[in-house]
């Protein structure tokens, strides 16, 4: 092999030499796994065309010759020597031009990791895995290192924590199917790897924002880990004053809540949990016991199933106050764990009966609350003024947009897409009367679905008040029925 000798900016006369291209190592320190054939290919064209403008550094070590940096130029060379259909011309790619240095490791890390820095396409694990290997090797710290190669610590520091991905993950940062901010982000699930890797998978496939992620991941969390704060559920027993600085103490953000405190260790606070439940327990025991002892407490685990039925709320039977007294009505517990006695009925049958003849009465009170704001409705349109069919068609319109109004378009054979243009076009054989009616009859329909929870008397009928004073619509008093 050729050698010729240059005087570089040092002053000191490396080697040049020129090594054929198959007796070339490369540098063991080499972060890069991966080439972009793209990119290798237009730097073969650049090296066909212009030749190479900076030769690479190299070493001989145990008789071989290791690069320092150029293994691209190296790869190129390689592709211009196997694509010359021309033997001779050929031959020209055959060996690389190398400057040859007494180079120690540690300098060919450097060496390595310089070129590295100033690219783009170096991917984030094998960047991390490079400065990995640098402090494993050379016993240096992170902010030495961060010195050397002019970036900051924490840079530094948040690129190695991406190697804590399982390699799955890892794989998913290297193909570009996922970021290294979402590879960090997902690092909050380092202690649940198969849900990890079902969240960056699922990042990948759909192509999440690192926010989009970070939503989902809250979401993940909160049903994993264990709230610390009594407003929330399931609600925390036992004192979280020794909570306030341990070390699994996190923070999530709720939609409408913002931050709320949360546990990471859920064996933790199941255990704290369980403990203040099992010390409740074992007093409210012995309190329940002595009651059973008086009979003032029945225990239902000694009767057949079905000879008895927990008393619910007031409002579902008829005549309630006749339960108070009566002689079976009954506190009892399911079972000696309960921590504490509730109303259950001994004769079923009776209960069933009340409760079938408050549902009677409650129905039959609606419906005479409800047909008599019909007559009276119905019977103030005859004294109503005249109103364009064009304003009757439009609130039509509105209601089909606002429910479902099957019974509706089945009558007039209105479809829902239609526009209110459209509709009144449908609706101009039918007199106005008709159609005032028509409005009113869809407000007393979509009364009689609601209940008094559902019910937005703030939405609908203050519309067709304004357009229809002089009818008689329901009002927020007069809406006290009960859906049954």
């Amino acid at each position: 092999m050729a050698k010729v000798k240059a005087v570089d900016r040092s002053g000191v006369y490396p080697v040049i030499e020129f090594v054929p291209i198959d007796q070339i190592q490369p540098n063991p320190y080499q972060p890069r796994q991966t080439i972009d054939p793209e990119a290798l290919k237009q730097m073969a064209e650049s090296i066909r065309m212009h030749n190479l403008l900076q030769y690479p550094v190299a070493r001989r070590k145990d008789g071989h010759v290791q690069l320092g940096d150029g293994h691209m130029r190296w790869e190129a060379f390689k592709v211009l020597y196997a694509s010359d259909e021309d033997l001779d011309a050929a031959q020209q790619w055959r060996s690389l031009p190398l400057t040859i240095r007494d180079l120690s490791d540690q300098e060919m890390a450097d060496l390595a990791l310089e070129a590295n820095d100033q690219r783009t396409d170096l991917n984030p694990i094998e960047r991390a895995r490079a400065y990995q290997r640098y402090l494993a090797d050379f016993g240096v710290t992170q902010d030495e290192l961060a010195t050397k190669r002019g970036i900051s610590q924490g840079y530094l520091a948040n690129t190695m924590r991406l190697l804590d991905l399982p390699e799955a993950v890892q794989a998913l940062v290297i193909s570009q199917g996922i970021s290294a901010a979402h590879g960090r982000e997902l690092l909050r699930l380092k202690d649940y790897p198969d849900i990890l890797v079902g969240m960056a998978t699922m990042a990948a496939e759909n192509a999440m924002s690192v926010k989009d992620l970070m939503n989902q991941m809250d979401f993940k969390l909160r049903e994993i880990w264990r709230p610390l704060e009594k407003s929330a559920w399931p609600t925390p027993l036992f004192d979280l004053a020794n909570c306030e600085g341990c070390e699994h103490r996190s923070h999530l953000t709720m939609p409408g809540w913002g931050q709320r405190a949360y546990c990471t260790n859920p064996k933790c606070w199941n255990k704290l949990q369980g403990d203040f439940e099992a010390a409740q327990k074992g007093s409210n025991k012995k309190s329940i016991a002595k009651l059973i002892k008086d009979g003032t407490v029945v225990d239902l685990t000694k009767l057949d199933y079905g000879t008895y039925v927990e008393l619910g709320m007031s409002e579902e039977i008829h005549e309630p106050e006749q339960c108070e007294t009566c002689e079976h009505r009954k506190l009892g517990i399911t079972h000696q764990g309960q921590m504490e006695a509730r109303p259950y009925c001994l004769k079923p049958g009776c209960y069933r009966n009340k409760k079938g003849k408050s549902t009677r009465i409650r129905r039959e009170k609606w419906t005479t609350e409800y047909n008599d704001m019909l007559d009276r409705t119905r019977g103030s349109i005859d004294v109503a003024q005249p109103y364009a069919s064009g304003v009757c068609a439009m609130l039509i319109s509105v209601f089909m947009d606002y429910a479902d109004e099957k019974w509706l378009r089945t009558e007039l054979n209105i479809d829902k897409g239609q526009g209110w243009k459209e509709i009144e076009g449908s609706l101009s054989a039918i007199p106005e009367h008709e159609l005032r009616w028509l409005l009113v009859r869809m407000a007393m329909e979509r009364l009689h679905r609601a209940d008094s929870y559902h019910f937005r008397h703030d939405s609908l009928l203050p519309k067709i008040a304004r357009i229809l004073p002089d009818i008689v619509l329901p009002t927020k008093e007069t809406q006290t029925h009960t859906k049954v």
